[in-house]
């Protein structure tokens, strides 16, 4: 019994202002949904018996005519059943707002197979899996659900989009606002009630359990706020509900090259902004994001930066990120060379300074400043 686990597929997700050719829309929305069409290719080929998507289906709750065709042409094409989740994302921020997920089964022309849960719930499949659902649910209602595995059915999984936490030895890291109350649901403490628990919302493939498929899947495409964290390959996971195993799909996405340099110099950054602009001509791949994040730069050499080659850069790749980290400014001392215990005036400065004037000067300046005339 295998089940294709996927999560956070964000279709309707945009970025920068790169459009795609032809149709002149979003470069990264088109990306978003190629790559989703190339996940459903990889699917539909091994032809397991269950598709889950652990939320975040949708970027945003109003998302485009696009992406809902995107979704309904996957879907049409994967015969088993499907289990989706609402994401937090997705999710309506009012009562008046319905999350385009709850539309899902009737866009695809009201098949039985395809089951969405915007509540938590369970669903029990011909195939003797169940599949207890826990959505991304408005907080404000103050409920607490204990989740327990259906003893009538022959497997059963946990299906979660939320921050869930893990103390099973050998937990993958993440990051540490994750599961930081202790009310948060212990993947890692109840593995073992379950055949298999499947996580979406964050965007890395991340296993919680040593042994058991106990995980996230992550993303199919980098789709958070911060793209250049997500280094690692993008997919989702195939995992065998009877030998308890689980296998990672890696599927191909628009290249990203993340550089980090200390910048000295505008001249350091001039010849990494011709290195990758040489990388990206003699390249093969189609056209990368590309970040150059420049470390204790200093601020005064922006000016010398060679920006006609940098908008070159910019219109040769798909994106093209100059991340400038400024060099700490240096204080200047403001205080008094002195010894501290003498006090400073600002007759004693004036007299001081204008010590070798013209009498005539001097005069004038005493009297601007109401200060009494005097050697």
């Amino acid at each position: 019994m295998r089940v294709a686990a996927l999560a956070d597929l964000h279709l309707g997700f945009r970025a920068f202002s790169a459009k795609s050719e032809g149709t002149r829309r979003n470069l990264r929305e088109v990306d978003v949904e190629r790559t989703w069409e190339r996940v459903v290719d990889q699917v539909v080929a091994e032809d397991p018996d269950l598709v889950t998507i652990a939320g975040d289906v949708f970027h945003h709750p109003r998302v485009s005519d696009y992406a809902r065709r995107a979704l309904l042409r996957g879907l049409n094409r994967i015969r088993c059943d499907v289990v989706i989740l609402q994401g937090n994302h997705d999710a309506g921020k009012t009562g008046e707002v319905l999350t385009p997920v709850a539309l899902a089964r009737e866009l695809a022309g009201g098949t039985r197979r395809i089951h969405v849960a915007t509540e938590v719930e369970r669903v029990v499949l011909a195939s003797g899996i169940a599949v207890t659902c826990v959505p991304y649910v408005d907080l404000s209602v103050g409920r607490n659900y204990r989740l327990r595995p259906d003893p009538a059915a022959k497997y059963n999984v946990l299906l979660v989009h939320a921050a869930a936490r893990s103390s099973a030895d050998g937990s993958g890291k993440l990051p540490y606002f994750y599961g930081a109350e202790d009310k948060s649901l212990d993947v890692g403490k109840h593995a073992d009630d379950w055949d298999a628990i499947l996580l979406g919302d964050y965007h890395e493939y991340t296993m919680l359990h040593p042994t058991r498929p106990v995980f996230y899947s992550g993303s199919i495409d980098r789709t958070s706020s911060n793209i250049w964290q997500e280094n690692r390959s993008k997919g989702w996971v195939l995992v065998d509900l009877e030998a308890l195993t689980h296998e990672f799909r890696k599927v191909e996405t628009r290249p990203m090259w993340d550089y980090i340099i200390d910048g000295d110099s505008a001249e350091e950054v001039n010849l990494a902004v011709a290195d990758i602009a040489y990388t990206a001509e003699a390249s093969d791949e189609e056209p990368p994001l590309v970040r150059l994040r420049v470390d204790d730069f200093p601020r005064h050499e922006k000016r010398l930066i060679d920006w006609s080659a940098v908008n070159a850069l910019k219109r040769t790749v798909a994106h093209f990120y100059l991340d400038l980290r400024y060099r700490p400014l240096e204080v200047a001392g403001l205080e008094d060379g002195r010894e501290a215990g003498e006090r400073v005036t600002l007759e004693s400065e004036a007299r001081a300074y204008f010590k070798d004037a013209p009498d005539a000067v001097r005069a004038l300046v005493f009297e601007e400043l109401g200060l009494r005339r005097g050697a």
